[in-house]
């Protein structure tokens, strides 16, 4: 009954009784506990703290400027992003799935080979060492020029940093192979690429890159095509 206890006096707790709180919970802190999970090394969040076995919890409290936040705000990158659209894809998943498992087979392996594009070999870029100069990409290069995917449903996006090897006009190019192998399977896509500043990981993926290149395919594409950034033009003067 101790569990209960403080999880109601922590979900339904007011300003009446905060000494009573800070008592019953580690740290002083006001936290909701769920189970008791006896990890080692666990880290205190807030503090960068190693926490004793007497301290565990599974849940601590977060904050704005705790390591983890500030890691993740620190890898945020400016980005060249996909966001595609299968179409149909409501019907084809109750009257064709080998369809829709084909699509999906076809863009993970379009992005686990594009290290094989020309210029992720001969270090061709459009911004040639304006991001990351100091970066040696002689070393794992295959793993460090695969574009990050993320499938969900009918929405599929894919992005790539802007690095000393990037190269938009390969990328656009990239994104219309996957178009056109799926156009000769039956299956029409539409999509948006654009740029912005973008996380994304296994976990979590925001970003002004992926709005933009969302809004692209949600509000101008309107037919199965791939609509490019007027701003990510600009940057290209020989398009």
């Amino acid at each position: 009954m101790e569990f209960v206890s403080h999880f109601i006096a922590v979900k339904f707790a007011t300003d009446r009784c905060p000494r009573t709180l800070k008592k019953t919970l580690p740290h002083g802190k006001i936290i909701m506990p769920y189970y008791w999970k006896n990890t080692e090394n666990q880290i205190d969040l807030v503090t960068g703290d190693k926490m004793d076995e007497q301290n565990k919890w599974p849940y601590v409290q977060l904050s704005k400027s705790d390591i983890e936040q500030n890691n993740i705000k620190a890898q945020m990158k400016k980005c060249c992003v996909a966001f595609i659209d299968i179409l149909g894809f409501k019907n084809m998943v109750s009257k064709d799935i080998d369809s829709v498992i084909l699509a999906l087979r076809y863009i993970e392996m379009f992005c686990e080979s594009f290290f094989k594009f020309p210029s992720r070999q001969a270090g061709k870029s459009t911004f040639p060492l304006e991001y990351w100069p100091e970066y040696d990409y002689s070393n794992n290069q295959e793993e460090m020029n695969k574009p990050t995917v993320t499938m969900f449903s009918d929405s599929i996006v894919i992005s790539k940093p802007f690095d000393s090897f990037f190269d938009i006009s390969e990328f656009v190019e990239f994104i219309s192979k996957i178009q056109y192998t799926l156009l000769t399977e039956g299956i029409l896509i539409r999509g948006g690429i654009s740029t912005g500043t973008l996380y994304h990981s296994a976990k979590y993926l925001f970003g002004s890159a992926i709005i933009s290149a969302y809004q692209l395919e949600s509000e101008k594409a309107i037919y199965p095509r791939i609509i490019i950034d007027e701003k990510l033009i600009q940057k290209l003067h020989y398009i």
